[in-house]
Order: structure tokens, then C-alpha cells, then sequence
């Protein structure tokens, strides 16, 4: 009988996989990932349209969601339908700086889906009914959702940390839901749709007859330049702290948080390490002694999101009313820890094999690695800066980590949100 237990290997840098850019006749950038065994295909088309570009609140998501739902030659349901036909569907997605459409499909049918697609995207109606539809659901999904404690908490804390007039602050109400027309959607279509700044990536099974497909169909198209976006708000932070209990939830939720640095900044490497060790996986320090030491919550984590123009950084958790105090002096001493001395070696080790290991699930396939490429793109950074970050995690030193901290948290600026 062999006793020989197989050795445990500790996850170590590793190079990122390649992809290819070209310029099509009209400059349009194309981002191609090649790979995987069946023969099928993914397209995406970004632009920066997002709530950053937006000239009044919330028509970026507007205008995004109405694209699909009529063109000069289709309606929303023919639309839906012929993609559901080939075994399609046409996906739509609205961020803070960039929105997107995309559809995956076999590659016997990129033709007819892409002749469909550009109908979409090209020739749009925006059709008033549907537009009233889509009011309609979002004002319902939002009484909803502000009976929950969560969902109010972050919107308090975003607002309060970018202000109620930033892009990244501001929160949607019935009033400004209604108050989008199809004249306001129609401009910022014309404005921020088909410009310079926008891209294409493709993925799958991409042959020399498909780029040639795309050339024909995209290449011919007229890009607008971007328009200079000089007028992005200024953070209006409020430091003062909310607590509301007038849900009446047995439960409260809390956020705790700042504004952090972008994607483009030198330090964000070293901050993706520290939001790890303080909170950004099961084994981290708020999730070992708040919930599994102390017993104050069942789950609490931190969370660094990042945009084009900024980040936020905040922790979350959901407690009873009466530990609330007890578990946000907890919070306060466990990062007054991490910025006064530097973490254990064996603790790093572990975030460490932690991270990388994560990473490389990252790329594990050809769509996830188009998805990681997307989401370098959108934040305004090259795809190498993730091996960039693949290689600090791997020699990062526990000194480096608390010092990061130090440079990008404070506790006297940290802003607190209670609501249950």
C-alpha cells in the first residue's frame, strides 16, 4: 500500500495568453482572442457611453436598454426573435463609463446575426412605448429594492463619498427615471455611439474569413470623434455618518468606505493585496475574527471597484441592531492593525497562492479571457497591466502591503453607513 501523500504545489507567475489588435479601414480597433475547439464565436461592441458621458441622469442606461427594443426595420420582439431562431440572444450591458452589446453564436450563423446586429446598432427607433415599458419595470424593481437594507445602504454610502451630482454618486428615483425622453436618448445616441473611442472584440473560432466578414460590415462605418468630457463632477464627499433604523429590519446593514485610486494608478497593484488580506476572501481578517471568531455576522467582506475615472473602497456587512457598534469598533481595529505593523509572512503566503490561483481561472478559456481584456479596457488600462499585477502579487513583501494601505486608507476619512 503506497502512503505517499502527492505534493501540494504553491501556485507562481505565469504568463498571460496573447491576443491580436488590428485597425479597420475606418480606425475602428478589432481585439481578437483565438481558441477553443468548438466553432463558435462571441462579438462585442463598446462604446463610451456610460453614466460618465451622460449629459442629464440615467439616459446612458436608458438609451442602452432601448436600442434592442426597435430598428427602422424590426421590432423589439422580431429582434428577439431571430436571434432566439439561431440559437442566439442579443446581450446588452450599461456601466459607469462603457456600455456594450455582444451575441455568442455557432459559427455557421455569424452572417445572419450579424447582419441583424448592425441593423440594432446602426438603426435604432427608440420606440416611445417601449421606453415607457422600461420606466415602468425599473420605478417597480425600485420600490423593491428600497425595502432592502443592502441595496440602500450602498446607494447612501456611494452618494455621500462622489456626491449626489457625480456620475458615480448619484442614484436613480422615479422622478429621474420618468424624466428621460426620447430626445434625450436620441442625442446621447448620436453623441457617444460610433466614435472613435469605441471598439470591437471578437472571440472563438476567429478565422481570416471572419475578420474578413467584419471588415466588409464595420470597416465602412463613419466614427464620430468622443467628445471632450471636461465637465465630470468633482467629488463632493460628506463625511458625516448615516444610521437610519426606520425599515425596521431585525438585521442592519453596514458600509464602510472611501474613494481609492483607478486602475491606472501605481498603487492599485499593492491595494488588490491589501483589500485580500483585509477582507477579499473567506480567509481574510474580518471574516476570521468578526464572523468566524466573534460570531458578530455571518458574512462580512471588502471590496475595491474600480472605474475609468476613480475607485471605491469599501467593507460591507449585515448585523443585529444591538452588535452594531461592537462590530464596527472590530472593523476600525482590524484595519488599524494593517496599516500599523506588516502581516506575517505565512499570511501573505497565502494570499498569495490565494490570488494566483484566482487569477489563472481568469484565463482559463477563451471567453474569460476576452472577459479580462474587456474589463482592462473599459478601465482605460493595457492588457499587460495584468501581468503586471500577476507578477507584484507573486513579489510583493509584507512591508509593501502595509504601506500601500497607509498611502490610500485612513480611518479618520472612512465614511459609515448604517440603515436597517
Amino acid at each position: 500500500m503506497n502512503n505517499n501523500k502527492p505534493r501540494i504545489y504553491s501556485p507562481s507567475a505565469f504568463i498571460i495568453p496573447e491576443y491580436r489588435m488590428i485597425q479597420l479601414s475606418n480606425g475602428l480597433k478589432v481585439y481578437i482572442f483565438k481558441g477553443g475547439e468548438s466553432d463558435t464565436l462571441k462579438i462585442e461592441w463598446c462604446f463610451k457611453a456610460g453614466r460618465s458621458t451622460e449629459s442629464k441622469q440615467l439616459v446612458s442606461k436608458s438609451c442602452n436598454s432601448l436600442i434592442k427594443e426597435g430598428s427602422k426595420y424590426s421590432s423589439g420582439y422580431e429582434i428577439s426573435e431571430y436571434f432566439d431562431y439561431y440559437g442566439s440572444a442579443l446581450t446588452h450591458n450599461a456601466g459607469v463609463d462603457y456600455n456594450s452589446y455582444s451575441f455568442y453564436c455557432l459559427g455557421k450563423y455569424f452572417d445572419p446575426l450579424l447582419e441583424k446586429f448592425l441593423e440594432v446598432m446602426l438603426y435604432p427607433s427608440f420606440p416611445e412605448d417601449e421606453l415607457i415599458t422600461i420606466q415602468t419595470n425599473s420605478i417597480s424593481r425600485l420600490k423593491q429594492d428600497m425595502d432592502d437594507a443592502d441595496f440602500n445602504s450602498y446607494r447612501i454610502l456611494t452618494e455621500k463619498i462622489f456626491g449626489s451630482n457625480h456620475p458615480y454618486g448619484y442614484n436613480s428615483t422615479e422622478q429621474n427615471i420618468r424624466s428621460v425622453g426620447t430626445p434625450d436618448i436620441l442625442s446621447h445616441w448620436q453623441l457617444n455611439y460610433q466614435t472613435t473611442d469605441s471598439f470591437i472584440i471578437v472571440a472563438g473560432n476567429v478565422t481570416n474569413i471572419i475578420l474578413q466578414k467584419i471588415e466588409d460590415n464595420f470597416g465602412h462605418i463613419g466614427l464620430k470623434k468622443t467628445p471632450t468630457r471636461t465637465d465630470l463632477k468633482d467629488i463632493e464627499r460628506d463625511m458625516r455618518p448615516i444610521k437610519s433604523f426606520k425599515l425596521e429590519k431585525t438585521q442592519s446593514s453596514v458600509k464602510i468606505g472611501i474613494d481609492c485610486v483607478s486602475r491606472q494608478h501605481d498603487d492599485f497593484d499593492g491595494m488588490f493585496v491589501f483589500n485580500t488580506v483585509l477582507g477579499g476572501y473567506f480567509n481574510s481578517r474580518l471574516n476570521n475574527v468578526i464572523r468566524e471568531a466573534k460570531g458578530l455576522t455571518y458574512n462580512i467582506f471588502s471590496t475595491h471597484d474600480t472605474y475609468l475615472y476613480g475607485g471605491l473602497f469599501y467593507i460591507s456587512a449585515d448585523t443585529s441592531q444591538d452588535q452594531v457598534i461592537k462590530m464596527n469598533t472590530e472593523i476600525y481595529t482590524q484595519i488599524d492593525k494593517l496599516l500599523d505593523k506588516p502581516i506575517p509572512k505565512a499570511e501573505l503566503e497565502r494570499v498569495r497562492g490565494y490570488l494566483l490561483g484566482t487569477l489563472m481561472t481568469s484565463f482559463d478559456g477563451v471567453y474569460n479571457c476576452v472577459e479580462t481584456l474587456r474589463s482592462c479596457l473599459v478601465e482605460g488600462v493595457d492588457f499587460a497591466s495584468v501581468q503586471q499585477l500577476i507578477n507584484k502579487i507573486a513579489t510583493i513583501e509584507t512591508t509593501e502591503v502595509m504601506e500601500t494601505g497607509r498611502r490610500n486608507l485612513s480611518i479618520d476619512n472612512l465614511i459609515e453607513v448604517v440603515i436597517g
